[in-house]
């Protein structure tokens, strides 16, 4: 298991692609993370409430709320040390005005990372696992 400081590193995935979601989970957890996911947006400042992940990927674009708006109620709920949050998703991948905009709203919602969803996820799980070092 992926440990910092002797603690399973917890790991919050928050997309309504329940296909994603699945992939994205077996890879993270083949890769040792304690991986926590839901397709509902609504849950996932409750989770994140309870599990307190380190890590929290998020879609940008869901149909009930988008990524950042769900960003907003896990910080609300989440006290001391912020998870770090990534944000990922297809919106605009072929557009690179869209592709900068999800950049600039990531990073001024707290985002550490902005990842494209299609990027082999050998790459995704290898990049959380940097951005849990630190």
């Amino acid at each position: 298991m992926f440990k910092k400081k002797d603690k399973p590193v917890r790991v919050l995935i928050v997309d309504d692609d329940k296909d994603f979601l699945e992939q994205i989970t077996l890879k993270l957890e083949k890769y040792g993370f304690e991986v926590h996911a839901t397709a509902n947006p609504d849950e996932a400042a409750t989770m994140a409430e309870k599990i307190q992940p380190v890590i929290i990927l998020l879609d940008i674009q869901m149909p009930k709320k988008d990524g950042f708006q769900v960003a907003q109620e896990i910080s609300a709920k989440l006290s001391g040390d912020q998870a770090k949050v990534v944000f990922f998703t297809n919106t605009g991948e072929s557009n690179p005005q869209i592709i900068e905009n999800n950049r600039r709203l990531s990073k001024e919602f707290g985002a550490i990372d902005y990842i494209k969803k299609g990027t082999d996820l050998d790459v995704v799980a290898n990049t959380i696992e940097e951005l849990a070092r630190k």
